[in-house]
C-alpha cells in the first residue's frame, strides 16, 4: 500500500489491503481484483455491491463493511490530525512491511522492501514529533 489516500488506490492495493483483513475476505480478493475493486470503489461499497461481486456469506459482507467502514471514516477523517490517526498511519505502514519481510526469501533486500522501509520511517516522524511537541 503506496499510499493513505484510499480514494487514489490501484486493484493491486485495495488487493494487498484486503488480503491484510484476514483469510476470510483473503479467499474473495483473486475475483474482486479481477473485477478492477479499486480505492474508488471500495470507498463507495456496499452490500449489494459484494453480492454481485460474489460474496455471498453474509457473515463475511459484515465483515468488509465493517472494515470499509472504518476506512472511509479515515480517509474523511485525515485532515483531523490527531495521535489515533498518525498512530494508525504508522501500523498500516507497518504492517505492510511486516507483511513484505515475511514473504521475502532472498537474502537481498529489493527495492519495494526498501521503500516501505522509508515509508515506515516517514509515517514515524510525525507520530514522534506529535508526542514530543510541549504542552502549553
Amino acid at each position: 500500500m503506496s499510499g493513505l489516500n484510499v480514494a487514489e488506490w490501484s486493484p493491486d492495493q485495495v488487493a494487498d489491503w484486503l488480503s491484510g483483513l484476514g483469510p476470510t475476505v483473503a479467499q474473495y480478493v483473486p475475483a474482486l481484483r479481477a473485477r478492477g475493486l479499486d480505492g474508488p470503489k471500495l470507498l463507495m461499497m456496499r452490500c449489494d455491491d459484494l453480492e454481485y461481486l460474489g460474496m455471498h456469506i453474509i457473515g463475511h459482507q459484515e465483515l468488509l463493511l465493517e472494515a470499509v467502514e472504518h476506512l472511509r471514516n479515515f480517509q474523511y477523517e485525515l485532515s483531523r490530525e490527531c495521535i489515533q490517526q498518525l498512530a494508525l498511519k504508522v501500523s498500516v505502514v507497518a504492517t505492510t512491511l511486516a507483511r513484505q519481510l515475511r514473504h521475502h526469501t532472498d537474502a537481498r533486500l529489493d527495492t519495494q522492501i526498501l521503500a516501505d522501509v522509508a515509508r515506515t520511517v516517514h509515517a514515524v516522524k510525525p507520530l514522534v514529533c506529535w508526542l514530543d511537541r510541549q504542552q502549553s
